[in-house]
């Protein structure tokens, strides 16, 4: 019989992995012993339209089918996948990665995730939040406290130290959407260019999105078109290489869920910085440098630049945090989805 089934994003290829993907593939690392169904839901838009139906909703349908028993517990592994949850007779449990704000926008998809959100949300029995400020927002939505259990992400271990030699770029990681706020990482790099022995950095930005263009206008504005460079669809060792090679990450994004980006840093030895302002939960920045603005942000990353015992120093203190972070995640999470110790 079996014991849970999990509606989770596709099996993807290192060249596609995502953020929901590398969760989802966290999940059934810790579940690897248990009597578990994998059911993926492909609710992208890669294959258009008609792709989206039916790799996101009829054929996932039809797979539940086959193990629709009120015995089992059903985890959709994001807001998305839950989906299905009309359609099962079990106990629901869904993963919560972001609730978005009412001053929160970066077009059609904030308004479709914040909708299914609330959907999914009020169809499940029991809530995972990875992280304490997503559990406010939830309480925030009107959800029953007792209905959520909060457990902190954790890095894909995938993300570790190389042996290689850091290259003259400052990174920058992310979705390129209005929240993630790159124009600030713009601006910080053209202030850091400035000061003395600096003028050699370049700034690498992965990631894609509608704010591209906007983003490279801005570069244009700056005077540092000729410095920036765009990059998109790394595979998974591409993405650990520029980790591993980045001096240093900016990342100026207003508001997360969680923030993975700056403890795959930190894994891999590459310290970072962020804005004092943003909300993001501070188990993530911990060991980050706060900035009060861009400039400020220039400001320490020239110090850091400069001091290379300081450099070196929260380059072992970020990768040591991030590798006793949230040690006991597997048991929290078998806890919450079968109610075992």
């Amino acid at each position: 019989m079996v014991k849970a089934v999990i509606f989770r994003r596709p099996f993807e290829s290192e060249s596609m992995k995502t953020g929901l993907g590398r969760y989802a593939d966290g999940i059934q690392g810790c579940l690897e012993a248990e009597d578990v169904e994998y059911i993926p839901m492909d609710l992208s838009l890669r294959r258009g339209i008609k792709g989206l139906l039916i790799d996101g909703m009829i054929r996932p349908l039809l797979h539940l089918i086959n193990f629709n028993d009120k015995s089992a517990t059903y985890h959709a592994t994001d807001e998305l996948c839950g989906a299905l949850f009309p359609f099962v007779k079990g106990r629901r449990i869904l993963t919560v990665h972001h609730v978005i704000t009412d001053n929160e926008w970066d077009g059609i998809f904030s308004l479709i995730w914040r909708k299914l959100t609330k959907y999914a949300v009020k169809k499940a029995d029991t809530i995972i939040s990875i992280s304490e400020p997503t559990t406010a927002g939830l309480i925030d939505m009107g959800v029953d406290p007792d209905k959520i259990v909060t457990i902190d992400n954790r890095v894909d271990t995938v993300f570790r130290r190389l042996d290689i030699l850091k290259r003259r770029y400052i990174g920058c990681m992310g979705s390129l959407y209005p929240r993630k706020n790159m124009q600030d990482s713009l601006l910080a790099f053209s202030e850091l260019i400035e000061r003395p022995g600096m003028d050699d950095l370049e700034l690498h930005i992965v990631g894609k999105g509608p704010e591209e263009e906007n983003l490279r206008l801005r570069s244009k504005e700056l005077g540092i078109d000729d410095k920036v460079s765009f990059l998109k669809d790394l595979d998974e060792q591409e993405l650990v290489e520029f980790y591993n090679e980045s001096l240093l990450i900016f990342n100026t994004s207003l508001h997360e869920g969680f923030g993975l980006v700056t403890l795959e840093a930190q894994a891999c030895g590459t310290p970072t910085l962020h804005l004092a302002h943003a909300h993001i939960p501070e188990v993530v920045t911990h060991m980050s440098i706060p900035c009060s603005s861009p400039q400020d942000m220039a400001e320490k990353a020239y110090a850091l630049l400069n001091d290379k015992e300081s450099y070196d120093e929260l380059s072992k203190k970020s990768e040591r945090y991030v590798s006793n972070f949230n040690s006991d995640y597997c048991r929290k999470y078998h806890s919450a989805l079968f109610g075992t110790k």
